[in-house]
């Protein structure tokens, strides 16, 4: 059993051994930059695609201020105007240092936090988690509707 995990970790290394390689190729001949901006596209499709879906699911609602709890979305810039790389972040409050919790409290969409490291951020979008309750209905309405009918041997459905 050891020995198959072994193996096997070691055929994952081989193989992201070869995609950074493939990657490092890939920038030589499009150029670093334009890799660069292609994978920080791409991450900022997933975050937004993520609170889109904690939208729809309703673990999520926009909010006015910055909570305890709240999802931060925003930009970090320096000081002259570059964006830092992806170019957006999102971050639950919760998870900040307690100076960074301090700095993003009771901020609102537009303002601008000068943090420690001299750049600066801006808050773009503010989310609070919705009740938990209401996480757990929806939820369990969701499983409920996902049952699928009972179907007899025959093909047929027993309520018929």
């Amino acid at each position: 059993m050891r020995n198959g995990l072994l193996d096997r970790m070691a055929r994952a290394e081989a193989r992201l051994e070869d995609m950074i390689k493939t990657v490092q190729a890939v920038a030589r001949v499009v150029g670093n930059d334009e890799v660069v901006a292609e994978l920080a596209a791409g991450a900022r499709q997933e975050m937004t695609e993520a609170v889109t879906q904690g939208l729809r699911e309703g673990r999520l609602q926009p909010g006015d201020v910055v909570a305890k709890t709240s999802l931060i979305v925003g930009q970090e810039a320096l000081k002259d105007g570059r964006v830092l790389h992806p170019g957006r972040f999102q971050v639950f409050t919760n998870e900040l240092t307690a100076e960074h919790q301090a700095l993003f409290s009771g901020k609102k969409v537009g303002e601008k936090i000068d943090l420690p490291n001299g750049s600066v951020v801006t808050v773009q979008e503010i989310y609070d988690p919705s009740d938990p309750t209401v996480k757990k209905s929806a939820a369990a309405k969701k499983r409920r509707r996902a049952k699928p009918e009972p179907v007899e041997p025959n093909g047929n459905s027993p309520r018929n």
